[in-house]
């Protein structure tokens, strides 16, 4: 459910625990939205017998609906596989006690999401591809990850279009292999990121 403690990653009111997640049968979906030659299927899959996602439903992950932003920081706080406890912050839309609140003041203290402009968190806004990048680049730092660059500058067709706080994040995860561009070499700054993304 989506008021689970820990660091895992399950947004969605839904529990999928009727599902066997030791399941290592290669024909079955665990999803029946997600099919086998689906792109990210390898991905979810891992992820979901992890404990780290779960779907909107038993049968449903919906990997083409979009993640806001308090879903996406429940999902980077996994990443530091610790208590989620509850930390201070000055948002302005996060209410207290609700399920995200520990999520996002665990981000904001650790330095991973620092907030919009009007002092709010953008609760119930779905984040873009560009703040996805700042928000895994500040991860990575925080937990000194020491992830290396594999290839060379990226060569994004819409640099110019990516804000100047999400430029050095969008960069230096494209050349550590960790961020790719989309179809036509753009990186699509602007974009919503989806469940499967």
């Amino acid at each position: 459910g989506s008021s689970g403690g820990g660091g895992k990653f399950s947004p969605i009111t839904a529990d999928n625990d009727v599902l066997d997640k030791n399941d290592t049968s290669s024909s079955a979906n665990i999803f029946d939205d997600v099919k086998k030659d689906h792109w990210a299927n390898q991905y979810i899959e891992t992820l979901y017998k992890e404990g780290t996602v779960s779907g909107v439903n038993a049968t449903e992950y919906k990997p083409e609906d979009n993640i806001t932003r308090e879903e996406f920081v429940k999902l980077i706080a996994a990443c530091f596989d610790t208590e989620i406890k509850p930390c201070e912050h000055s948002f302005s839309d996060v209410v207290p006690g609700i399920w995200y609140e520990p999520y996002v003041a665990f981000a904001y203290e650790k330095g991973i999401v620092k907030g919009l402009p009007d002092g709010s968190f953008g609760v119930g806004t779905t984040v873009t591809r560009q703040d996805a990048a700042v928000m895994i680049y500040r991860c990575a730092e925080s937990l000194n990850a020491g992830i290396s660059p594999v290839r060379g500058q990226s060569a994004f067709s819409d640099v110019s279009e990516i804000s100047s706080y999400a430029l050095e994040a969008a960069e230096y995860l494209y050349k550590c292999g960790i961020l790719n561009g989309t179809d036509g070499g753009r990186f699509a700054p602007k974009d919503t990121l989806t469940r499967a993304e």
